[in-house]
């Protein structure tokens, strides 16, 4: 059914045939653009499909099906039933996702639970290219400077040494574009060594 909602999004027919079994109607520029995705894409697991989905939707703004099924590279149908798992998870961290009708979805709730489900996601992974394009948003040239400054400075005044940079790297750039964007965390609601440990950079 996936497959069939797909083609038939792009111009393109899914014909069975009774007793043989069913086949692709395609001209010549459907049959390229196909091989080229298959060549250029890597297909998602459904988790990190998810993931994908709800990093995007952690950096605040509004978010249609028709973009969010783009960036996963599925179809609309696929997305509606992510979202449902999408939601699930980031009710677990204290948000909720609003659903506006002619408009779009996006999350609401405190800016330390974003920052918290953030981290969640970035550190159950070790490849992050998966993600490249949504970093991409937040992990500008600018915050990518700003965090290696804060890092170093903070190993120099403290004498430490952090491990996983570019993991720590990634958080900062990712609360720097939440900063710019006037989404602020109250610092004495939070216990920073308690939150550098959860993270594994203390």
């Amino acid at each position: 059914k996936e497959i069939a909602f797909f083609l038939e999004q792009n111009g393109m027919v899914l014909q069975s045939v009774p007793g043989k079994g069913i086949k692709m109607i395609l001209n010549g520029e459907q049959k390229k653009m196909i091989e080229k995705r298959i060549t250029d894409s890597r297909l998602f697991s459904k988790k990190e499909r998810d993931d994908l989905i709800t990093m995007r939707l952690l950096l605040g703004d509004v978010c249609i099906y028709e973009y969010l099924s783009q960036i996963a590279e599925v179809s609309r149908h696929t997305i509606y039933y992510s979202i449902k798992r999408v939601e699930e998870t980031l009710e677990r961290y204290g948000l909720r996702l609003v659903k506006t009708k002619g408009e779009g979805i996006h999350v609401e709730g405190e800016e330390s639970c974003f920052r918290e489900c953030f981290i969640a996601i970035i550190d159950s992974y070790e490849d992050y290219r998966l993600f490249s394009g949504v970093i991409a948003l937040f992990c500008t040239e600018e915050n990518l400077s700003r965090s290696l400054n804060i890092i170093n400075a903070i190993e120099e005044a403290m004498e430490v040494s952090f491990y996983q940079t570019d993991q720590l790297k990634m958080i900062l750039c990712y609360v720097l574009y939440r900063i710019s964007n006037n989404h602020n965390i109250v610092l004495a609601n939070v216990n920073l060594e308690k939150n550098f440990v959860e993270m594994g950079l203390w």
